[in-house]
C-alpha cells in the first residue's frame, strides 16, 4: 500500500488488439517500463495475441507460418520478462466470467479487469464493451 502522499499507480488490462500492432505495444509497455501504470493481461489474451499476431505477421510480412509465431512467441518472452507480475492468477478471474455482460468472446477481458481490480482496461475494441457491461466503481 503506497505511504501517504504517494500516487496510486493506475493498474491496466491491456486487450489483445492493443498489444499486436508493435508501435502501439511499444508505447504502452515504454509507459508501464516508467511506472505511469502496472499492465495486466492473462493467458488468453496472450493467446489471442499469438493467434491474431502470428497471422498477420505470416499476411503482412510474409514470413513463414513457423517463423511468425517464433517472432510472436519471442515477444510475449520478452513482455513476461520485463513485467512478471503482470500475468493475473485465473482464480481471481476466471469464476466472474459468467457474470460480465459485454459481447461474450471478450467476457474473459472484462473478467480479468474486475479479477485484477484494474482502474483501466485498454482496448480499441469499445463496441464489444458497451457502458452498461462495465462496473460500476
Amino acid at each position: 500500500m503506497p505511504s501517504s502522499g504517494e500516487p496510486v499507480r493506475p493498474v491496466a488490462v491491456l486487450d489483445a488488439c492493443v498489444l499486436i500492432p508493435a508501435a502501439l505495444r511499444d508505447l504502452l509497455l515504454s509507459c508501464a517500463d516508467v511506472g505511469v501504470f502496472r499492465p495486466v493481461w492473462q493467458d488468453e489474451i496472450l493467446n489471442e495475441v499469438k493467434r491474431n499476431g502470428s497471422r498477420l505477421l505470416v499476411e503482412r510480412s510474409g514470413l513463414t507460418a513457423p517463423a511468425a509465431l517464433a517472432s510472436v512467441e519471442h515477444i510475449l518472452s520478452r513482455m513476461a520478462d520485463a513485467f512478471p507480475d503482470a500475468g493475473v492468477n485465473s482464480s481471481l478471474w476466471v469464476p466472474l466470467v459468467p457474470d460480465m455482460t459485454c459481447d461474450r468472446k471478450d467476457r474473459h477481458v472484462l473478467a480479468v479487469a474486475v479479477g485484477a481490480a484494474a482502474t483501466h482496461l485498454v482496448t480499441d475494441n469499445t463496441r464489444d464493451f458497451p457502458v452498461a457491461s462495465r462496473p460500476t466503481v
